[in-house]
């Protein structure tokens, strides 16, 4: 791939990502007129962990994951569940 094509495919990534990021926004502001705050993060969180573990079902490495990955990945998973948190507040409030 030459230079410019690249540098084009990581622009048009970058508007992609800004327009997913961007519309999160006003989708999850509407979800949370509709219901409150606290269920829509435990639905959202819960989604993301059963896709998580049927990928890694399906990749047969289910019984791999160490002790130690998965403390870590909780650990991430509570910071972000709480940015998310406060993040969400603000748009309520």
């Amino acid at each position: 791939m030459d230079k410019r094509r690249k540098r084009w495919m990581a622009e048009a990534l970058l508007v992609l990502v800004m327009l997913f990021w961007g519309t999160t926004f006003v989708v999850v502001k509407e979800v949370i007129e509709a219901i409150e705050v606290h269920w829509f993060h435990t639905s959202r969180f819960a989604l993301g962990a059963g896709a998580l573990w049927l990928l890694v079902a399906a990749n047969g490495r289910a019984g791999r994951v160490r002790r130690g990955t998965v403390a870590a990945g909780c650990w991430m998973g509570a910071a972000l569940f709480l940015s998310y948190a406060f993040q969400t507040f603000g748009l309520l409030t």
